[in-house]
């Protein structure tokens, strides 16, 4: 994939963000390793917090050294990090690593743990292979929120020990409030109001280091006020030494391999989380990345490069790392734009380490819990804070919301109660099933008789009076949404009981963005009981690949392409045609009309007609022709004495032209541009060889001055003509949709 060419970033505010990321995400990356070693007790809190710290240290340069580029920001995350406390507790109970009930050798299990991460890293790097990049971004949104939620959740309650002041490690269940302190809980409340009051109102700022601090300086300076009784657990010594087991070496011991094949469900089911979970996080961090830079990243590559960091630190011993939205954000806020502001975050992060490593050992674990509380309400995307504010308050979230709601709620309360990697599973394949079923709502959306929604064809009053009770045996229906397996016959059924006593049906398409081979067949069934019965079945704005479909199946012709029409109208205009046609009413109109019967001669005597004929001009144009185009002068209106001329809005910017009314024989048009003196709003098109009558503003005048009777008369024709033509658009107007997306059909008939 060819990437864009990033724009020169002055190697200063690279520096700069690299610079201030390691000094302000340090103590952040290594209160995730506390989160995730929790399961082993405050022994491994030290451990647990140079893992975190090594792990986004070498995360940052590995993905470089990788070919990934840009400020993506690379550590450990709340979601990733909650995805290890499962595992730990499983290998710790399992029997295998527990021979004769002894406790489980921890070096084991921190092995294990990184053989899982690499074989993460192993899937993520195939998923980059296969171009699953973008397909890892379609998680549905509220699958997303509900796992958010749920790790919002998880992160809370396995962070609440550490806010009472109580040892990492003793879960809630095991939770003594005879041993919580006090002061513990007013130094993790005091680092959370901190970090909340900087991010409100000094945005700029690195708000979790200033809770983090707050919550530093509030708890020493109780202890040294003598209340060291009543306050939490601190870090305690850290030794600056690899934090994690040489897992290479471990897999030398043939003791390792025996227990693996015991263990590879819960170790393959971690593998496939931290895949998907750290591919999820970093293409959104990614994200970010690309709407400040203006550059857009190659999920495929960020895949790769991403598995290759997962499968060195988990040989390395170390947590799972993957793009981080808070680390990406701090690089981005301090001005970072390119790869060498991650480098230098790694590479920091390693001399901040190195020289205030005797400093870490006094950070209160209140005051960590205090800052990831803010980091847990973070993770509520605000589409789920307005959920929960809407139901508190006891309004409705409003039509449609129930089904994402529910998956959300599911999605939450599996990852709570089950895993994470069970809450996406199982929230995804709820989403899959919603969509199914809202594909299954009744694909007729409406039916209306043919004196309901008419055609824009204005013929001779005569006709029209007598169409209109055979337009009550004139159907048209309007499909919606999908035609297949799961609706097709739902959709024949309707279609067969509105078109009981009919003698057309059309089938208005428009809407109906696929259909399938079910559909096709189903549809074809339904043209030959139709016509058993003496009825016309006709489809309009059917899409090609649609029309494909009907073409193969097809094979007793029972859908010719003359049954196939660009639009509704037209559909319909052929039903008024064919229904005319049958009751033999043509005959007391038949082109080419004389003077008499059409809308300008009705009720003048033999003078006036005479008088009026004199100031035609007759016009004779084949098909195809314009008579006049959008924009043309407004001097003339036209009689139509044969054939059809259509007044056509020409399309826009590649969209089709769209008719908006046809004139049989007998019809005036152009009379208002005439009447008001004003350009052409339209093209007026000859859709059937048309003999006109032309009538100018000259010969009008003169008809004003000679003959102010006729003159009147024919007024009163034009304003009732025009009366009929606004009721005709009203109804077009109320049968009015949105256009498809693809164009209409070529060729259809007319």
């Amino acid at each position: 994939m060819t990437e864009p060419a990033r724009p020169a970033v002055p190697w200063q505010k690279d520096l700069q963000g690299g610079a201030t990321a390691a000094l302000v995400l340090l103590p952040i990356h290594g209160s995730y390793g506390l989160l995730a070693l929790g399961p082993l007790g405050p022994g491994y809190a030290a451990t647990g917090f140079l893992m975190g710290v090594f792990a986004a240290a070498l995360g940052n340069l590995l993905t470089v050294l990788a070919g990934d580029r840009g400020a993506l920001g690379v550590g450990p995350s709340a979601a990733l990090s909650l995805l290890v406390p499962p595992l730990l507790v499983q290998l710790m109970a399992a029997p295998l690593l527990r021979p004769g009930g002894t406790p489980a050798d921890v070096t084991t299990v921190l092995a294990l743990l990184g053989l899982a991460l690499a074989a993460a890293g192993v899937l993520q790097w195939l998923l980059g292979q296969l171009r699953w990049g973008a397909v890892v971004r379609y998680v549905p949104y509220p699958v997303h929120s509900g796992f958010m939620l749920g790790v919002a959740v998880l992160m809370a309650l396995a962070l609440l020990p550490l806010a009472l002041g109580l040892p990492s490690g003793r879960g809630l269940r095991h939770l003594d409030l005879n041993a919580v302190r006090p002061l513990a809980l007013l130094v993790a409340l005091s680092s959370a109001a901190v970090a909340l009051g900087v991010q409100r109102w000094r945005p700029g700022w690195p708000a979790l280091l200033m809770g983090l601090m707050a919550g530093v300086a509030l708890h020493h300076g109780l202890g040294a006020a003598g209340a060291i009784a009543q306050l939490g657990p601190v870090l305690g010594p850290v030794l600056l030494v690899w934090p994690g087991p040489n897992v290479p070496e471990r897999l030398a011991d043939p003791a390792l391999w025996a227990v693996l094949p015991g263990l590879a469900a819960p170790l393959g089911q971690f593998a496939l989380a931290v895949a998907l979970t750290g591919g999820m996080q970093a293409l959104m961090a990614s994200s970010i990345v690309s709407g400040t830079t203006g550059v857009r990243n190659d999920g495929d590559r960020l895949l790769r490069t991403h598995g290759i960091n997962s499968l060195a630190g988990g040989l390395l011993g170390l947590l799972p790392a993957a793009g981080s939205v808070a680390s990406t954000a701090v690089v981005l806020q301090a001005g970072g734009r390119g790869t060498l502001s991650r480098a230098v975050h790694g590479t920091g992060l390693l001399l901040v380490l190195g020289l205030g490593v005797g400093l870490a050992q006094h950070l209160p674990m209140a005051a960590v819990a205090g800052v990831f509380a803010v980091v847990a309400w973070s993770l509520v995307d605000p589409w789920s804070r307005g959920i929960f504010s809407q139901l508190l308050r006891g309004r409705s979230p409003g039509a449609g919301a129930a089904g994402p709601i529910a998956v959300l709620a599911l999605v939450a309360a599996t990852s709570i109660g089950v895993s994470l990697v069970a809450g996406v599973l199982i929230g995804s394949l709820a989403a899959m099933l919603l969509f199914v079923r809202s594909q299954l709502r009744p694909p007729v959306r409406r039916v209306l008789r043919g004196d309901q929604q008419p055609s824009r064809t204005l013929r001779p009053p005569i006709v029209a009076e007598a169409l209109r009770p055979l337009a009550r045996r004139i159907v048209c229906v309007e499909l919606d949404g999908h035609l297949f397996f799961g609706t097709a016959d739902a959709a024949a059924q309707a279609i067969e009981q509105a078109a009981t006593e009919a003698r057309s049906v059309v089938l208005d398409c428009r809407r109906v963005r696929e259909i399938d081979a079910s559909g096709a067949r189903v549809l074809l069934q339904l043209a030959a009981t139709l016509q058993r019965r003496g009825c016309h079945l006709a489809l309009a704005a059917v899409r090609p690949t649609a029309r494909n479909a009907l073409r193969l199946l097809d094979t007793e012709g029972l859908l010719p392409e003359a049954r196939f029409f660009v639009d509704a109208d037209r559909a319909l205009e052929a039903a008024e045609e064919r229904a005319l046609a049958e009751a033999d009413i043509a005959r007391h109109a038949k082109p080419p009309l004389p003077l008499a019967q059409t809308l300008l001669g009705q009720g003048l005597d033999a003078a006036s007609l005479a008088r009026l004929g004199a100031l035609l001009q007759p016009l004779a144009l084949p098909a195809g022709r314009k008579v006049f185009e959008r924009g043309d002068p407004g001097d003339a209106l036209y009689l139509v004495l044969d054939g059809q001329v259509a007044i056509v809005l020409p399309g826009q910017n590649g969209s089709a032209a769209q008719r908006l009314v046809s004139f049989a024989p007998g019809a005036v048009f152009g009379e208002i541009g005439l009447l008001r003196g004003q350009p052409r709003s339209a093209d007026a098109v000859v859709e059937r060889d048309a003999s006109l009558a032309r009538l100018d503003r000259a010969a009008l005048e003169s008809l004003a001055a000679q003959a102010p009777a006729v003159h009147a008369q024919l007024l009163h024709a034009l304003a009732l003509h025009l009366g009929e033509r606004l009721g005709a658009l009203t109804l077009a107007v109320q049968a009015l949709d949105d256009a498809p997306t693809d164009p209409p059909p070529r060729g259809a008939s007319a």
